[in-house]
């Protein structure tokens, strides 16, 4: 228990912005292979670079390049792994490392998992017809659905929104605003 918080909150930044993560580490108590190393520049965002996603979709509007599948976030495995831009994958990590992991060791905890609802989708707004594409469609979008922590508890937005501990998602969810250009959560509109 004491070596998963020390490997979970030893992957952040340092004062001057530099990477403090041991690679290693993160891959021994996620049990990632080999070949998930970092990626995008960054050694906090590890991954796999894959091709160009979307490349052969019937719709030209989705896909794009600099394509990873992003395995865990300053610390925080993704489950399942997550396919995006590397620009979204670095934003990823800044909410991560600043806003995600912060409030949870400020509650005696660390974050070990956030779970993915989804990523890379070519598809409109919502699955509605008629609707623009969505930014899932660019991979520039990650929905998160719960987190699970070092202790062994899980939050999850569908059962703890507005629950007892709804205070920490909501505090995260306001967290993200900082951070990305559009945050969408359970009271924004039916579809989430």
């Amino acid at each position: 228990f004491i070596l998963t918080l020390v490997v979970l909150t030893s992957c952040g930044r340092s004062e001057r912005g530099s990477s403090d993560c041991d690679v290693d580490a993160v891959r021994a108590t996620f049990g990632f292979a080999s070949d998930v190393s970092p990626v995008c520049g960054d050694a906090r965002i590890l991954g796999k670079n894959i091709p160009n996603v979307g490349a052969n979709s019937s719709n030209p509007g989705c896909g794009f390049n600099d394509a990873v599948r992003v395995y865990a976030l300053s610390g925080v495995q993704l489950s399942p792994p997550a396919r995006m831009q590397c620009r979204t994958a670095h934003i990823a990590e800044t909410w991560v490392s600043r806003h995600i992991q912060p409030t949870a060791s400020g509650r005696g905890d660390a974050i070990r998992t956030a779970h993915v609802a989804a990523d890379y989708s070519c598809r409109t707004r919502n699955h509605q017809r008629g609707a623009k594409l969505s930014e899932h469609a660019k991979g520039t979008a990650i929905d998160i659905k719960a987190f699970t922590f070092a202790s062994g508890k899980r939050l999850s937005v569908l059962d703890d929104w507005d629950g007892p501990d709804g205070g920490m998602l909501k505090a995260l969810f306001r967290a993200s605003f900082r951070i990305w250009h559009t945050a969408i959560g359970p009271d924004g509109d039916r579809f989430h």
